[in-house]
């Protein structure tokens, strides 16, 4: 991606200066002096200057003699450093980052405040306190108004009588809340007013719509005023000269910079659990209060270094529970399985097990009661989603109709071809037209009973003849609600391919499924220079047979690849469309789209005055036109700043770029990385997959279901607020989906934004994928390790964020390194364990005709056992070494029950592939082992013969199959004679099925 270069402030040397694209000069952040050299090539996103205006209010709060210093040099390194960040981040000029920073201060005092008076009390207080404390605790998810509640609520009861009159060491901190049966001003200011405040801006404040307000509470609550948080805490600065937050080497955890050394505190090679609790050490005495699981350092899943986390919350399931853990310094936050934390444990097995609840469905948002959030937000997490701004193009659907139509009461066929240059929204086009599509879009059918067959072509992908033959071929079986089994159906010819070929087959398949067909093949431009190719199938016009009818769609012919043009030049005479970014009714479809989105906008002008320019700086192409229209309709975007924008192929990569840029160094920065890394690699890894898959079994991405989003982000299925506000900050870059399931999915809703994030990443997603699986491998491990007790089912502990790793590892597995896949891959037990565990959800599947769901667990299966074993492919030499036996066995079942779950598919050929391979290797292993082939193999081997010669049966190769059925016969027959009275009933039954089936082929 192009970056604006930032050249040196010649006042004070410092590069830390920004083009401000209003007053077209260059600011130094540090000393605040103007200069002027030549502009930046590429300008940056005007979001990035959005906060200017403020900048220097923002810096005259930074520099007020109201913070407490000794806070940022003596309290807690957590709040300490939280502290320090929001001044930083204000003399940064960042208005909404400082506001988010400044909502997690608030909860920290409140969360720390909570968990060490809890700890005090269940080292010291009494029993029936101590099962009350854990109760509320374990009871409920809790948001910050409950945290609140419980610090208020806790340092009263110390500061009443008798407690009073005990020597508790956390009083320090409950005289923060409490003095007596008096609140103090800080407890007044957290409960009366901070809480609502949170709750009622959540989302507020994003991308610049509503910064005005934002800065006034923000100078309320860190200026001079009643509301100051700086006043509230002032009495208490010298906690730290009482109190002191230590480490397990007794060193102490203050101030600002004396966040841990994760190599020192814990060595390279250290593991999530056991975890390494913190205390509190008062200073005149040294008595501590140990602060167990509840405050501990921990082994973090998101960047694998070590960071201290608060407790959060515990969601109870089957056995036992899952616990949540944050840290405030970073914003991450991740899934403790209860096998992982015997401490946490334990106090939860105190209270007893809550009864289990479904709380991603009663409780979707770990909100306090009384929250608002914007409309948007609302929509985003509640409402059915569908593509966004996608208005029926009538102007293109229309004619298209009306030729089919015309072509149908002519009882002809035929062909139309739609060019239109990038970007105008060709793909969205055919998206309407597409059955999976289509209903979500609220589109109706284009004529009636037509069934519509779409193959979209991606530049990224290599696309062969054969893909496009097995796509095109599944994807009429399923618009013509036809079942392979019961008749046989076409092939496409792919050894001689021609238009005949593909003319003849297209025929073959209308008169089955007795419906007039349209095939559409999107993006013809995309192919690559590979022969043969699609283009040698496509016919003239004049050779469409009837009721088959054609839809192709491209760039304009002199926008195509050289090799190409002339390719396609004999398809001129075609009827079809050519759309220019001038075209009338083109351009009347992005009036119609800015009219709707703008509606109700007063502060904006006129359409009529807007328009023009919008088109200008969009390049008159729709995706850049509506990611415009979609901004100024949100706010960040003012008419003023169109003049300022970058070319528009820099757009999308600019706003990135500035939303990196004016919350970096901030947790809610850390999450915009990591949520758009993770919808990058997750997009790559789901694509991956499909691409080894066989045909039948693949899927189209929809996107992250929102409960494994918000668990890879924020360690809980559950929305947060700072997840909120996120999705929110983020709506412009997003796309979400619902269809079938409970909850959203989302994904990037931008095309192209995915390339744009790997040209950013090209080291950090590889890196994402290795941390990924690690953390999978990590958790199997200490699920392997923990008693059977404590175990429950592997999918259980791992979550659902993990088990989405683990189903699309043959699609992660891939993108790691040599080195990180050697690194990663550790001793044999996790393997073997995973391994066992696909086959069995695998097998299960099978069982319940859940065949596409089969084949893509098995692949998983087959990956793990490629990556276990370093090869691509089993072979029987895998026998002669112990270690390696019980996986060949594994992949020769995946081979078995996999040719079962292609067959019943309707993939006979990919089955056979299947058959044959097993029964290579067994045949192998049989002259290998010779009589040490055992009775076990012998029977296997007999079984792959008799799957093989029925897949033949199926395809009409009746003289192949009775040749498996004789030898399965016979290996049979030979373990009946060998075993005598120890041949089984199972053994027994094959043999007969496979001398019946014989008999049946034979009397045909």
């Amino acid at each position: 991606m192009e970056q604006a270069h930032s050249p040196i402030c010649p006042f004070c040397g410092s590069g830390r200066t920004a083009w401000k694209a209003k007053s077209k000069v260059w600011e130094c952040l540090d000393c605040e002096k103007s200069f002027d050299p030549p502009p930046p090539e590429v300008l940056p996103d005007p979001l990035a200057s959005v906060e200017d205006a403020f900048a220097q209010r923002a810096r005259a709060l930074a520099d007020s003699p109201s913070w407490v210093q000794s806070i940022i040099d003596s309290w807690p390194a957590p709040i300490a450093a939280t502290y320090a960040l929001l001044r930083t981040t204000l003399r940064d000029g960042k208005i909404d980052a400082s506001a988010i920073v400044f909502k997690d201060l608030a909860e920290l005092l409140a969360r720390f405040s909570a968990l060490t008076l809890a700890c005090d009390i269940l080292q010291n207080g009494p029993a029936d306190k101590q099962i009350e404390v854990l109760t509320s605790l374990f009871a409920k998810p809790l948001a910050m108004g409950d945290w609140v509640s419980l610090a208020d609520a806790w340092s009263k009861w110390l500061e009443t009588a008798p407690q009073r009159e005990q020597d508790w060491i956390t009083r320090p901190i409950a005289r923060i809340w409490r003095h007596g049966n008096q609140r103090t001003p800080f407890c007044g200011l957290m409960s009366d007013t901070l809480v609502h405040w949170r709750n009622e801006t959540i989302g507020h404040g994003v991308r610049g719509s509503d910064l005005g307000p934002t800065m006034d509470d923000l100078e309320r609550f860190l200026g001079h005023g009643e509301d100051s948080l700086h006043l509230a805490l002032a009495p208490d600065a010298d906690l730290g000269s009482t109190l002191v937050l230590v480490d397990p080497r007794d060193q102490p955890l203050v101030g600002a910079q004396a966040m841990h050394d994760p190599a020192a505190v814990l060595g390279a090679g250290h593991v999530l659990g056991p975890q390494q609790a913190l205390a509190l050490k008062r200073l005149s005495d040294n008595k501590r209060v140990a602060l167990r699981s509840f405050m501990a350092l921990r082994r973090c899943e998101v960047c694998g270094q070590a960071e201290t986390f608060h407790f959060d919350s515990a969601k109870p399931k089957r056995l036992m529970p899952d616990f949540r853990v944050l840290n405030y310094e970073r914003g991450h936050a991740l899934r403790v399985p209860a096998s992982a934390d015997a401490d946490l444990l334990h106090d939860w097995s105190r209270v007893g097990a809550p009864v289990e609840a479904d709380e991603d469905q009663d409780h979707p948002v770990d909100f306090d009661a009384g929250a608002a959030l914007p409309a948007d937000v609302v929509a985003m997490l509640d409402e059915q989603a569908i593509e966004r701004g996608y208005l029926s193009p009538t102007y293109l659907r229309d004619p298209l109709a009306e030729f089919i139509q015309s072509q149908r009461d002519a009882d002809q066929g035929g062909l139309y071809w739609l060019r239109a240059p990038a970007h105008v929204g060709k793909s969205t086009f055919v998206q309407g037209l597409d059955p999976q599509y289509a209903a979500l879009f609220k589109e109706p059918r284009l004529v009636d009973a037509l069934a519509v067959a779409v193959f979209t072509i991606r530049r990224e992908y290599q696309y062969h003849l054969g893909q496009f033959a097995d796509i095109l071929r599944e994807r009429l079986k399923q618009a013509l609600n036809l079942a392979s089994g019961s008749q046989k159906l076409p092939e496409l010819d792919i050894r001689t391919p021609s238009p005949e070929a593909l003319t003849g087959f297209l025929a073959a398949f209308q008169k089955l499924g007795r419906k007039p067909i349209l095939v559409i093949i999107d993006g013809l431009d995309e192919l690559a220079d590979v022969r043969p190719s699609i283009l040698d199938l496509l016919p003239t016009p004049d050779a469409m047979p009837a009721d088959v009818f054609l839809l192709l769609t491209s760039r304009p012919l002199q926008d195509c690849p050289p090799w190409m043009r002339h390719r396609l030049e004999p398809l001129l005479v075609a009827p079809g469309r050519q759309i220019g970014l001038s075209d009338a009714d083109y351009t009347q479809l992005l009036s119609d789209y800015a009219k709707a989105t703008l509606r109700g906008k007063k502060s904006l002008p006129d359409l009529g005055q807007l328009l023009p320019k919008l088109l200008e700086r969009s390049d008159g192409r729709f995706l850049y036109f509506r990611f415009l229209v979609d901004r100024l309709a949100e706010g960040d975007l003012k008419t003023d700043d169109l003049d300022a924008l970058t070319r528009p192929d820099n757009l999308l990569p600019q706003f990135v770029q500035a939303l990196q840029i004016r919350y970096a160094d901030t947790p809610m920065g850390d999450r915009i990385q990591r949520t758009l890394a993770s919808l990058a690699l997750a997009e790559d890894a789901f694509n991956r997959k499909m691409q080894g898959l066989p045909v039948l079994a693949q899927d189209t991405w929809q996107g992250l279901p929102m409960p494994v989003l918000c668990e890879m982000i924020e360690g809980t299925p559950r929305m947060t607020p700072n997840m909120a506000s996120m999705l929110y900050l983020l709506k412009p870059l997003l796309g979400t989906w619902r269809g079938d399931s409970t909850a959203p999915r989302y994904r990037l809703g931008i095309k192209g934004l995915e390339d744009i994030l790997r040209q950013q990443s090209t080291q950090s997603l590889p890196a994402l994928a290795a941390r990924w699986v690690d953390n999978l491998l990590q958790r199997q491990t200490q699920w392997l390790q923990a008693s059977e007790a404590e175990r429950g089912s592997p999918e259980d502990d791992r979550g659902g964020a993990q088990d989405w790793v683990l189903r699309h590892l043959d699609g992660l597995l891939p993108l790691l390194t040599d080195d990180q896949r050697q690194s990663l891959r550790g001793d044999a037990a996790w393997l073997q364990s995973l391994s066992k565990e696909m086959m069995d959800r695998a097998d299960a599947a099978q069982e319940q005709s859940r065949n596409r769901d089969a084949l893509h667990i098995y692949a998983v299966v087959e990956a793990l056992l490629r990556w276990g074993t370093e090869r691509h492919e089993p072979d029987a030499a895998m026998w002669t070494d112990p270690a390696q036996r019980t996986l060949l066995d594994s992949w020769l079942g995946i081979l078995n029950n996999r040719g079962l779950a292609l067959l019943g598919q309707g993939d006979a050929a990919a089955a056979l592939a299947d058959d044959g391979r097993a029964i290579a290797i067994r045949e192998a292993l049989r002259e290998q082992l010779g009589a040490q082939f055992s009775p076990a193999m012998a029977n296997n081997l007999a079984s792959a013969y008799l799957n093989r010669g029925n897949v033949l049966l199926k395809q009409g190769d009746a003289t192949a199959a009775l040749e498996d059925y004789g030898r399965s016969i016979a290996i049979r027959e030979a373990l009946r004679e060998q075993l005598g009275a120890q041949f089984s009933p199972a053994m027994a039954g094959s043999l007969a099925s496979a001398y019946l089936n014989r008999g049946v082929v034979l009397f045909s």
